[in-house]
C-alpha cells in the first residue's frame, strides 16, 4: 500500500485561501490562472444531457402483500441495473418532506449571503476539514475548482461538532439537523437494497460500515459563484466519491452536475422532488467491482450561481473495507485488499480530485496482490463440504455406559500423552461482576466498579483466556429448569434420544463423536433455528430451552461490549464485528458424560479452543469435569455457585490480534457418577470475514491473522475434529498469512 495513506494531513493550507466567491463578487472578468484547469480537463459547454435511471423507493418501505413484494423485486432489478451500468440513480417517493427540503436550501442559501468576514470565522484547515472551505487537495501550487463549500460532520455523534456550524442564520442549526436525520433514514434504507440487490443478507452494508454505532455519515454544502469563463474552470474537478453512497439535492434553477461515461462527459438532467444518488468507492470495493462508484464532476455557469447539498454515508473510519465473501470465487477473485476506511479517505485528501485514480492505486498495488492471493489461498483451502455421514456407525456412550462395560473400548482409548493425570490440580479462576456494567434499566454504565471489573476482564482475557461471571443477571430458577428438562432428556429411551441424531453436514441434533454424548441446537439468527429438531420430550423441554437461550444472549450482549470496552475499542464494536443483532449467531451443546469405568483412559471431550466468538458454560452442580490449560499443565476448574464459566473463543483472539487468548480446554469423564453441562455460544455471523481490529494493528504490532469468513473457519475445525488450537494457529502461521503485516 502507498504509505502516504497513513500520513497525517498538515494544519494549514499550503498557500493562502481565497474565496471565489469573493472572486465573483468583486466582478473579476476573466478566471484567474490558478483555476484554469488543462486543456484535456476543460467541460465542453454546453454537454449532452442524461436521463438519469430512476428508483421508486416508495418500493421498499412497505412490502405487505405480494404486489408489493412484486414492486420490490422489480425496484431492486432497476437498483442493480443502475449500479452495475452506471453508478448512479435518482430517487423517487424517498419519504424526506419537500418542506425540509426548502428550508434547507433557503437557511444555506441565506449562509452563502452573509459577509464574507462572517463565514470567513468559520475556516477549515487539511487536519480538520469540518467548516467554511474553498480547496481540496495540500499538494502545493495545485490547480483550484470555481467554489466554496461548507463541511460537516453528522455521525458519529462523537465527532460531530455542532459549535462549528454557522450560527447564522439563527435557524440554520436545527434545519440541517432536521435534514440531515431524514437523509441518514433514506441512506439506511438505501443499503438494506444495495445489500439484496447485490444477493447479500439485508443488513450486510450496514453491519459492514460499522451498524448503527459506527455508520458514519458527514455533508457538503456547495455554493459556484458565478463565472466568467464557465469554459476554462470546474466548480468541482473531477472523482469519484470515497466513502460509500452520497445522495445529491441538485440546485433547483441551475444544472451543472455531469458524469462520465465511456469517454464523454453528460450533464445530468434532475427530476423536481428527486435525489441523485453516486455509488461510491467503499460500495464498488465490497460488490468486487459488481457495482462501479461513478466519476462525476460539476461545471459553473456564466448566468448564475449555483448551489447543492451532498450527504455522504460511509462505513466507520476504523473499519477495513474489503471484498463481500460471498462476491469473491475462483471465477471472481477478490480484487482488493481490504483497507481503513480512515486510511483511504486521508490518501484521497492528501491527492486532491483526481477522477477514480485513488481506487485504480488500491486495486494495481503490488503489496494488495500479495494480500489478494493469501486471501484466496485460505478460501480455498477452507472450502471444503461436510460429508452427510459419519464415517463409522455412532454408538452412544451412554448405551455403553449403562450396559455396564468395565473397561473402556479400544477407540475411546486416548494416546499416552493425551490421557488425564487424575486428579488434576484445582483452578481458582477469575472472577468477574457484570453487576458493574448494568444499571437498573440493564445498559452499560461508566463507574468506578465498572472500571476495575473491566481491569479485572482484561487481566482474566489476556492472561487466562477465561474467568468465571456472577450476578449475572440469570434467575437460579431458570438455570434449575434448563438442568432438570435436560437431565430428563438424557433419562429418556435410548431410541427416542437416537431418532434425533445429527450428521456432520446437519450437526443440529442429538450426537455422539467424542467421549460422551450431546445435543447441539442452534438458537440465532432465528432462520436457522429449527425448534422441530429440538426434543419434543420432556414436553416442556423447548420453551424452558428458548428461554434460557434468551437470557444467555442478553448476558452475551453485555460481555461483548465489556470485551470491546476492555480492549480500548467502541463499546459496540465487537457486536458490530460479528453481525450486529441481525446477523449475529448462537448456538447450544448441551453435554452429558455418562460414569466411565476408566476415566484415566479416555477424554469426555478432547483438548480444543473454542472455534467462535465467547462459550458460556454451566457447569455441573455434583461431578467437577472442566479442565484448562495453562502451560504445561491441566488444571480441573473449581466452579463458585450460581457463575457461569467464560471461554475466549478464537474469533476474539483473532479480532484482538492476539491481545486475549482463546483457552485450550477439555472435559474429563469420571468413575463416581454422569456429568452435565451446558455450552452456550455466541459467534459471528457465518458469512462475514473476521480479522484483527484496524485500531489493534499497528507497525509495531501487525496483523497476525487473514481475515475469514467465519462459516469457512468453523468448516475447517469441524473438519478437523478437536484437537488443541491447531486450527488457529494454522491460520496464523500459512506461509502467505506472514505477508498479511505487509499491509496492515
Amino acid at each position: 500500500m502507498d504509505t502516504t495513506a497513513s500520513c497525517s494531513l498538515p494544519d494549514a493550507w499550503p498557500e493562502p485561501v481565497v474565496p471565489v466567491q469573493s472572486l465573483s463578487e468583486a466582478g473579476v472578468s476573466a478566471v484567474p490562472p490558478q483555476y484554469i484547469k488543462p486543456p484535456q480537463d476543460r467541460p465542453v459547454l454546453p454537454a449532452p444531457s442524461l436521463d438519469v435511471p430512476t428508483v421508486d423507493v416508495a418500493a421498499f418501505l412497505d412490502l405487505d402483500g405480494a404486489a408489493a413484494a412484486c414492486a420490490a423485486a422489480e425496484q431492486l432489478k432497476n437498483l442493480a441495473e443502475a449500479c452495475s451500468k452506471h453508478g448512479f440513480f435518482q430517487v423517487v417517493n424517498h419519504g424526506v418532506q419537500a418542506s425540509t427540503v426548502e428550508r434547507m436550501r433557503g437557511a444555506w442559501r441565506r449562509f452563502f449571503a452573509l459577509e464574507m468576514e462572517e463565514k470567513k470565522a468559520c475556516s477549515n484547515s487539511p487536519s480538520a476539514p469540518e467548516g467554511y472551505g474553498s480547496r481540496a487537495g495540500v499538494e502545493k501550487g495545485a490547480l483550484l475548482d470555481w467554489g466554496d463549500y461548507y463541511f460537516l460532520n453528522i455521525l458519529p455523534r462523537e465527532i460531530k461538532r455542532r459549535n462549528k456550524w454557522p450560527k447564522s442564520p439563527h435557524d440554520l442549526r436545527e434545519i440541517t439537523e432536521d435534514y440531515g436525520r431524514d437523509l441518514m433514514n433514506l441512506c439506511e434504507v438505501l443499503l438494506k437494497a444495495m445489500s439484496l440487490s447485490l444477493g447479500l443478507g439485508e443488513n450486510q452494508l450496514h453491519a459492514a460500515f460499522g451498524s448503527d454505532d459506527g455508520i458514519s455519515a458527514c455533508m457538503r454544502v456547495n455554493y459556484y459563484p458565478k463565472c466568467p469563463q464557465p469554459e476554462l474552470t470546474l466548480g468541482i474537478s473531477s472523482h469519484s466519491d470515497a466513502g460509500g453512497i452520497a445522495v445529491l439535492l441538485a440546485d433547483d434553477r441551475v444544472k451543472g452536475t455531469q458524469v462520465l461515461k465511456g469517454d464523454t462527459w453528460y450533464t445530468v438532467q434532475p427530476i423536481p422532488n428527486a435525489f441523485l444518488v453516486n455509488v461510491g468507492d467503499q460500495i464498488q470495493i465490497i460488490s468486487n467491482d459488481k457495482y462501479k462508484s461513478v466519476e462525476h464532476r460539476a461545471v459553473a455557469s456564466s448566468d448564475d450561481a449555483r448551489f447543492t447539498v451532498a450527504f455522504f454515508c460511509n462505513p466507520s473510519g476504523n473499519l477495513p473495507i474489503g471484498p463481500a465473501a460471498q462476491l469473491v470465487s475462483s471465477q471472481s477473485p477478490a480484487l482488493y485488499t481490504p483497507i481503513v476506511f480512515d486510511e483511504y479517505r486521508r490518501f484521497s485528501r492528501r491527492r486532491g480530485l483526481k477522477g477514480k485514480s485513488q481506487l485504480e492505486a488500491m486495486k494495481n498495488s503490488k503489496i494488495a496482490q500479495v494480500e489478494l492471493i493469501a486471501y484466496r489461498d485460505a478460501q480455498i483451502n477452507l472450502r471444503n463440504f461436510l460429508p452427510d455421514a459419519w464415517p463409522e456407525p455412532v454408538v452412544p456412550v451412554q448405551s455403553l455406559s449403562e450396559a455396564g462395560v468395565s473397561a473402556v473400548p479400544p477407540q475411546y482409548i486416548k494416546p499416552p500423552q493425551d490421557r488425564p493425570v487424575l486428579p488434576a490440580p484445582i483452578l481458582d479462576v477469575p472472577t468477574v461482576d457484570i453487576a458493574a456494567f448494568l444499571d437498573h434499566d440493564g445498559t452499560a454504565v461508566a463507574t468506578a466498579a465498572a472500571a476495575e471489573q473491566l481491569k479485572n476482564l482484561a487481566e482474566a482475557c489476556s492472561k487466562h483466556g477465561f474467568f468465571q461471571v456472577v450476578n449475572h443477571g440469570v434467575q437460579a430458577s431458570t438455570v434449575e429448569r434448563m438442568r432438570g428438562a435436560w437431565r430428563r432428556f438424557f433419562a429418556l429411551e435410548m431410541e427416542e434420544k437416537e431418532a434425533c441424531s445429527n450428521s456432520p453436514a446437519a450437526p443440529e441434533g442429538y450426537g455422539s463423536r467424542a467421549g460422551g454424548d450431546y445435543y447441539f441446537l442452534n438458537i440465532l439468527p432465528s432462520e436457522i433455528k429449527r425448534r422441530n429438531k429440538w426434543p419434543k420430550s420432556p414436553h416442556d423441554l423447548r420453551d424452558i430451552t428458548e428461554d434460557y437461550g434468551r437470557d444467555l444472549m442478553n448476558l452475551c450482549e453485555v460481555l461483548l461490549k465489556a470485551i470491546s470496552l476492555s480492549l480500548g475499542l467502541r463499546e459496540n464494536q465487537l457486536h458490530a464485528a460479528f453481525g450486529s443483532d441481525d446477523g449475529i449467531s448462537a448456538c447450544m451443546r448441551v453435554n452429558y458424560y455418562p460414569k466411565c469405568p476408566q476415566p484415566e483412559l479416555t477424554l469426555g471431550i478432547s483438548s480444543h479452543s473454542d472455534a467462535g466468538g465467547i462459550a458460556v458454560l454451566l457447569a455441573d452442580d455434583r461431578v467437577k469435569g472442566t479442565q484448562v490449560r495453562k502451560g504445561d499443565t491441566w488444571y480441573t476448574v473449581q466452579p463458585i455457585p450460581n457463575a457461569f464459566l467464560v471461554n475466549v473463543g478464537d474469533q476474539i483472539q483473532i479480532i484482538s490480534n492476539d491481545k486475549y487468548k482463546s483457552v485450550e480446554h477439555r472435559a474429563v469423564a469420571s468413575s463416581d457418577d454422569a456429568r452435565f453441562t451446558v455450552a452456550f455460544f455466541c459467534n459471528p455471523s457465518g458469512n462475514l470475514p473476521i480479522g484483527p481490529a484496524a485500531q489493534l494493528v499497528s507497525s509495531q504490532s501487525p496483523a497476525l491473522y487473514t481475515p475469514v469468513v467465519f462459516d469457512e473457519y468453523r468448516r475447517f475445525s469441524r473438519r478437523r475434529g478437536l484437537k488443541g488450537k491447531s486450527q488457529l494457529e494454522a491460520m496464523k502461521n500459512s506461509a502467505r498469512c506472514t505477508e498479511q503485516a505487509i499491509y496492515m
